[in-house]
């Protein structure tokens, strides 16, 4: 199963604060990270190609944010909008960035 964050004790409530939620989302983060990196060289493309993707795909990207996609150095955020459009412009489902590993559906 899925653990998204860790609940607090005294209230059984999670909250987006604790430690336990933001080791979560720095984990999260880091695995879209690698889940972009990797397609993008299987593919044989530089960052600089992989942002002309997204922009011929409406939503551009530049090198400079996918290289700090990769390398997990945005505070952990990830935006839906570009998992979406990397994930087209990598050929790849958006699951298959976010959850890399996970088993799909088809």
């Amino acid at each position: 199963m899925l653990r998204m964050a860790a609940v607090d004790d005294e209230s059984g409530k999670t909250t987006r604060g604790d430690q336990g939620a933001k080791l979560w989302q720095k984990q999260l983060a880091k695995n879209f990270g690698k889940a972009v990196h990797f397609p993008r060289k299987r593919l044989e493309l530089s960052a600089v190609q992989l942002s002309a993707r997204t922009r011929e795909r409406g939503f551009p990207i530049t090198r400079g944010t996918i290289s700090k996609i990769e390398s997990n150095v945005r505070n952990s955020k990830m935006d839906v909008a570009e998992v979406l459009v990397l994930a087209a412009a990598l050929e790849v489902a958006p699951i298959d960035l976010v959850f890399p590993g996970y088993p799909s559906m088809g």
